[in-house]
């Protein structure tokens, strides 16, 4: 006995049939060329699966990015001069406060974070300065918010 692949539609080879008739499996013997054949649909097979993988992997990958909403803003000291390094932390608000991110600010004082809609806590810090906080900020999909945080030093 010859191996026999029965299990794939003849029909998408141009054969003409159910693929579970044995006198279609005949077509598949090792021997009579079927190797090639199957070569053909086993290629055939996984460039289908590649690209349903990639089709699938393109819509979720698209859909956070219609869904996020972006924050940004500037933090400065207390005579607008821009505060660079400055930890800029979101929190989901809820029944316990949960960081959900946390990013510095740049050069320029400038910060940009992008999260999923919800409610949070904005909170900024920098060394030498007190904190800065805006509570219950309702975040909407794909929204553009920007704040600005003007620290007091420590001690003032």
């Amino acid at each position: 006995m010859f191996p026999y692949f029965c299990w794939f539609p003849l029909s998408l080879l141009g054969g003409t049939g159910s693929a579970f008739q044995p006198e279609f499996c005949g077509q598949w013997d090792f021997r009579s060329g079927g190797r090639n054949r199957m070569r053909r649909v086993f290629g055939f097979s996984l460039s289908l699966l590649a690209l349903i993988s990639l089709s699938a992997g393109s819509i979720e990958a698209g859909s956070p990015s219609k869904t996020l909403a972006t924050i940004s803003g500037i933090v400065t000291d207390n005579k607008g001069n821009p505060l660079a390094g400055a930890l800029v932390s979101l929190l989901r608000e809820g029944a316990v406060k949960q960081t959900v991110k946390h990013t510095l600010t740049d050069r320029q004082g400038k910060f940009v974070a992008k999260v999923t809609p919800g409610r949070y806590g904005i909170k900024a810090i920098a060394t030498g300065f007190g904190e800065v906080a805006f509570n219950a900020v309702d975040v909407q999909a794909s929204q553009e918010l920007v704040y600005k945080f003007n620290l007091e030093p420590v001690g003032y």
